[in-house]
């Protein structure tokens, strides 16, 4: 044997042999499902194989919906089996793997959640792509295709297979060099350029990385697109695996706190994800219109158990009129579309702007003068409405965008303060301003909103199917600034019809319609809402059928109509004056351990700062309220987790707050050492102590969150007692709080509440009339000489109150 076959031989072959046992070290391991994937299969066979009813979706229905209360109604057993912070397709997967797969055989499942995550392509964070994974089998093509345009595998497969990857690149770039440097070869990449970079020639960078060349624009783009039409969605394979188990389905649209931003969807959306309901077979119930109130809510997205007991009954009634158990075929949705819509009339002209050149390049600033009827023009961005503008500005006759970016010369315009616009021109008289032409306007959301412009009138043609024959029909507009006379008129083919109601600043119009046989109440009818030549704009915020518990939208959506929040106390940068400082801290007892700790033991009085619930709101707030000090100074550092405190350097001053105790550790003298209150009364919670007073004024930037006008307040406010030693808790709580809410001269709300009644939920209070849309009231906390220490969770401007106050005023 030559001596270089001998080298190939004592250097290559055992590469080879070391490249085979690689591969099998790194391959994955046989598939298996995890703990957690085990866990909720028992959790949906908790009833037994043959549930009467399945409750799955996300966190919404965990806590929304009560299985005892519906397994009562509906005399069946009910399996709870939600997945929080998921979507769609995580649903998918758990019913064909752990439903249907584990043998579990339900009659109805009933998928909950807002209408948004329903038509959600693809997992969303990463607590729901865990979810995903361990809910998904080995392989999953479906999925694959769907969702990610690429091949997809679970994340522990993906990870094994990622280990053994690196293992082979490395093996296999160790065997090209040394087998290069065999035949004499010493330039390796070079080589390799020259085999695979010419022109025509495969790019082994792509090859190397596995990714499909063809699919990766796709992929792309599906992986963009997060919420897609109902179509589109996995609502079909939902509806049809099923179908394939004997299990019908009903999804049921799960509401949300009102006045929140999230769960927004087109009337648009809404309709094909109905009429694709009504094609399948499938059931819907839509529970964003039963009235619920914050009263009703622990969070922006969850019910309390006042909202669940509510809720779980009203679905109950709903489950039972669709007979959901029976055999007969469910009945289909009412589903509303417009055909033909389009503006005749002529607004009043508009005056050029009066603009004189800002202090950046492109910048044009000052006043519109515009007439009365549309007002002061700079409210559009008080009520958000500023990039939906209903007039339009130009610069040499080209129209700009609305809602301007402020840089260089982007040509747009927004009204901020007073009119400025970022467009080159040659002086103020390139500038007009004019009506828009467009009847629907998109934001940047995609969302349409129509302006009933003054002295026109909005045509449109319904299309409607659905059961029953008499229906309502709901318009709902917001005037840019508040009037007495609205100057609205509803017609349905050409006959003026509809009762006009007020909500606030809102103008609601209302008309019942009936007719014969499926849909004959609506479809085909012709509305027009034509508005005065002296009224304001309008935004119609929603055009909608109402159809027995339900109200469907054909121009629109529910979260536009839902009553505002505006948060004047509750996060970081909310603006708020305090008159008095945090009062010094006595009593205060040094403690020196034998392995050098010192402790600093609070007076009883600030005992519950440390103590749960109150333990997350203060103790874990950033800053926190109860701060060390040194020499009567703020040492400055954060506290750290008591598990952590031992792990800093030799010397370095750690502490941290555990129950009523202050441990420190460091090279510093105990008599140095004392604790405060902190002077920025903390960030989740703040807090008021005896005798201080808190002025709020609101956020100007917050402001279109109560378009309509503020109604109301809601305050969440929880006691922290004094508890002296031996006491159990169960004493009455002394001292009150005065509550003084103004509008300029105007006092909107004046009242003396207990301390003693605070603590129990948020308390809803009525103002004595409704606040300019436009304006933010000041709101004045005032507490007594002798009530305990309070956390104001949050102080919050309401556009309406529904439900008396919970606590009775007094004084």
């Amino acid at each position: 044997m030559s001596r270089r076959l001998s080298v190939i031989a004592a250097v290559v072959l055992p590469l080879f042999v070391l490249a085979l046992a690689g591969d099998w070290l790194a391959a994955p391991a046989p598939f298996q499902w995890s703990d957690e994937a085990l866990a909720y299969r028992a959790r949906a066979a908790s009833q037994g194989e043959q549930p009467g009813l399945l409750l799955i979706g996300n966190s919404t229905v965990g806590a929304g919906l009560d299985p005892d209360v519906l397994a009562a109604g509906l005399d069946t057993t009910v399996a709870k089996a939600h997945i929080n912070a998921t979507s769609a397709s995580t649903w998918y997967l758990a019913l064909k793997n752990h439903v249907f797969g584990a043998g579990v055989r339900p009659k109805v499942v009933v998928v909950g959640s807002f209408a948004s995550a329903m038509l959600q392509l693809r997992a969303g964070g990463a607590p729901e792509q865990e979810a995903q994974a361990a809910m998904a089998g080995e392989v999953e093509p479906l999925l694959a295709m769907r969702a990610y345009g690429r091949a997809w595998q679970p994340a522990w497969v993906m990870r094994a297979d990622r280990r053994r990857q690196e293992a082979r690149a490395a093996i296999v770039a160790g065997t090209r060099v040394r087998a290069a440097g065999l035949v004499g070869v010493d330039d390796v990449d070079g080589a390799m350029d020259e085999l695979f970079g010419g022109e025509g020639k495969l790019d082994d960078r792509l090859h190397r990385s596995g990714v499909p060349i063809v699919d990766a624009r796709d992929a792309q783009e599906v992986r963009l697109r997060k919420r897609v039409a109902a179509e589109e969605s996995w609502v079909r394979d939902i509806v049809e695996l099923c179908a394939e188990h004997g299990a019908r389905v009903v999804f049921v649209r799960m509401p949300l706190r009102p006045g929140g931003a999230r769960g927004v969807n087109t009337a648009d959306e809404l309709s094909g994800l109905l009429a694709l309901l009504n094609e399948l077979g499938a059931g819907w119930v839509d529970l964003t219109q039963e009235g619920l109130t914050e009263r009703h809510f622990k969070d922006a997205l969850h019910a309390n158990g006042r909202g669940m007991a509510e809720l779980s009954m009203i679905l109950t009634a709903r489950l039972a009129e669709l007979d959901v158990l029976g055999d007969a075929p469910l009945r289909s949705a009412w589903v509303v579309q417009v055909d033909d819509l389009v503006r005749t009339g002529t607004p009043p002209p508009l005056p050029a702007p009066s603009l004189s050149p800002g202090k950046k390049p492109c910048e044009w600033t000052g006043k519109s003068h515009l007439p009365a009827a549309l007002g002061t023009v700079g409210r559009l961005a008080w009520m958000g409405l500023g990039e939906i503008s209903p007039v339009r500005v130009t610069a040499g006759g080209q129209p700009l965008s609305p809602a301007g970016t402020g840089r260089g010369c982007s040509g747009d315009f927004d009204f901020k303060n007073g009119l400025t616009v970022h467009a080159p021109a040659e002086g103020p008289m390139d500038f007009g301003m004019a009506w828009i032409d467009d009847v629907a306007v998109q934001d940047s959301a995609g969302r349409a909103h129509v302006w009933l412009l003054p002295g026109t009138t909005l045509s449109l043609t319904l299309r409607g199917t659905g059961g029953g024959d008499a229906v309502g029909l709901v318009a709902e507009a917001l005037p840019l600034r508040p009037v007495d006379d609205p100057g609205l008129v509803l017609r349905v083919d050409d006959h003026e019809v509809g009762t006009l109601e007020r909500r606030g600043h809102r103008v609601v119009l209302r008309a019942a319609l009936s007719g014969d046989g499926e849909g004959g109440a609506v479809d085909g009818r012709r509305v027009s809402l034509s508005l005065a030549e002296d009224a304001p704009p309008m935004l119609l915020e929603g055009l909608a059928l109402q159809a027995g518990g339900e109200r469907v939208f054909a121009l629109g959506a529910p979260a536009h109509l839902r009553p505002g929040r505006l948060g004047l106390l509750g996060a970081p940068n909310d603006p708020a004056d305090f008159a008095t400082a945090p009062p010094a801290l006595t009593g205060i007892t040094r403690e020196v351990g034998g392995d050098g700790e010192i402790r600093l033991v609070l007076p009883a009085a600030l005992d519950p700062l440390g103590r749960q619930p109150a333990r997350n709101i203060l103790v874990q707030g950033t800053p926190p309220v109860v701060e060390l000090q040194v020499d009567g100074d703020p040492v400055g550092q954060r506290p750290v987790p008591c598990s952590a405190l031992t792990e800093g350097a030799a010397g370095e001053l750690r502490w941290c707050h555990h129950g009523h105790t202050l441990r420190v550790r460091g090279d510093i003298a105990p008599e140095r050492l004392s604790a405060g209150l902190a002077a920025t009364r903390g960030r989740v919670g703040r807090v008021l102590y005896p005798g201080d007073v808190a002025t709020l004024r609101g956020s100007q930037t917050a402001r279109p969150a109560i378009r309509a006008g503020a109604g109301g307040l809601v305050l969440d406010i929880a006691p922290l007692p004094r508890l002296a030693p031996g006491d159990d808790g169960t004493a009455v709580l002394p001292g009150t709080v005065a509550l003084l809410v103004e509008r300029g001269p105007n006092v909107l709300l004046e009242t003396t509440l207990p301390v003693q009644a605070l603590g129990d939920g948020a308390v809803s209070l009525a103002f004595s009339q409704q606040v300019d849309p436009f304006a933010t009231p000041k709101v004045r906390l005032s507490l007594s000489d002798d009530a305990p220490y309070l956390v104001v969770r949050s102080v919050t401007l309401v556009e309406r109150v529904e439900q008396p106050a919970a606590v009775a005023a007094g004084g």
